[in-house]
């Protein structure tokens, strides 16, 4: 099944082929809708410049079979900003209004696997939640640019007050990994969100955040207009269960810069 145009599916639900495939120009919005796949070969894969807007809906598995996940591709050369009245070269996919996603081997993957001319995909998630996958996103190498005068950027993918958990439902023959692993991008913003390891049968192993030569922010959200944000008000990220919260590792020139602020470990306040 390919999307080539933009279509809207309304308050539906959906038993899916093998590879649902999102082509350049296409864009798929699931709004209230239900997305179950039927196999452990089943994702969905959306070409560089194919985007996917996830809108209070869900993505997960039938019976007791977890799916392969999202593949967002891109092109490893090209700016995430793309200049006006000009498709993106990348792919993109949108999360939002408690999107979920679950059951999946690697939620989003921001390649297509073993093409490494092919990162550089966008994730945007805000008030989404990611349960039960191996790994929720893969980040592979990528420097976002200026789309002219190619200047280093951020990378533009974020998450905002966005739930990342495991639990005794866990699917994947395969123990759990990590809900988010970074390899050499920069800039991914991390706002509020929870990460848990809630999993009985395997307390504190796994990790919240793993990166390798990665640039990234860990801040806090305010719940109140006021500025600044009153201490009460604030908002962190939080981390239960893991082996390690956060696990970093950088060689040499590559070693980044890491942005730790209101983040609370297992209770205890960073």
């Amino acid at each position: 099944l390919t999307i080539s145009t933009n279509v809207t599916i309304n308050s539906a639900q959906y038993a899916m082929p093998e590879v649902l495939t999102i082509g350049k120009g296409g864009v798929l919005t699931l709004n209230n809708t239900a997305l179950r796949f039927a196999t452990k070969q089943s994702k969905i894969q959306i070409k560089d410049g194919g985007e996917l807007i996830i809108d209070n809906s869900i993505l997960s598995s039938t019976c007791q079979t977890p799916w392969q996940g999202i593949e967002v591709w891109g092109e490893k050369n090209k700016s995430q900003i793309p200049l006006p009245g000009q498709p993106n070269a990348q792919g993109k996919v949108i999360l939002k209004n408690g999107a979920v996603i679950e059951n999946a081997e690697n939620a989003i993957t921001l390649w297509k696997k073993n093409d490494y001319s092919s990162t550089g995909g966008i994730v945007q998630a805000d008030d989404a939640v990611f349960i039960n996958n191996r790994r929720s996103v893969e980040f592979m190498s990528y420097q976002n640019t200026h789309p002219i005068s190619e200047t280093p950027l951020g990378n533009i993918s974020y998450f905002k007050n966005c739930r990342f958990e495991v639990n005794d439902e866990y699917l994947a023959p395969a123990p759990f990994f990590a809900h988010i692993s970074m390899w050499e991008v920069d800039g991914i913003n991390i706002q509020a969100c929870d990460f848990i390891n809630n999993m009985s049968n395997e307390p504190n192993t796994g990790v919240g955040i793993l990166t390798s030569n990665a640039n990234f922010d860990i801040l806090p959200s305010c719940s109140s207009l006021v500025t600044p944000c009153p201490e009460n008000n604030i908002v962190p990220n939080t981390f239960q269960g893991f082996k390690y919260g956060i696990e970093s590792f950088g060689t040499g020139s590559n070693i980044k810069t890491i942005c730790i602020k209101n983040a609370e470990f297992n209770g205890n306040s960073c």
